[in-house]
């Protein structure tokens, strides 16, 4: 069961790590950040962020490229 904690806009939930370092992320949080079929996984101050994938990320990156050359 999801819970928010007192006084922060933050949903937490305890999901299991399997033997194979597997975890599940519950249906309510993979709908509500549009994750599809990949999430990037960062390491911060002790804490693991799932992020999810933006796809169009790359075409900026070819729009700046060509204003720069």
């Amino acid at each position: 069961m999801m819970q928010k904690e007192k006084n922060r806009k933050t949903t937490k939930k305890r999901i299991a790590v399997s033997p194979k370092r597997q975890i599940t992320l519950p249906l309510a949080f993979v709908k509500q950040l549009g994750i599809e079929y990949e999430a990037d996984c960062v390491l911060e101050q002790n804490a693991i962020k799932i992020l999810p994938v933006c796809e169009d990320a790359g075409a900026f990156d070819e729009l700046i490229l060509a204003e720069i050359m």
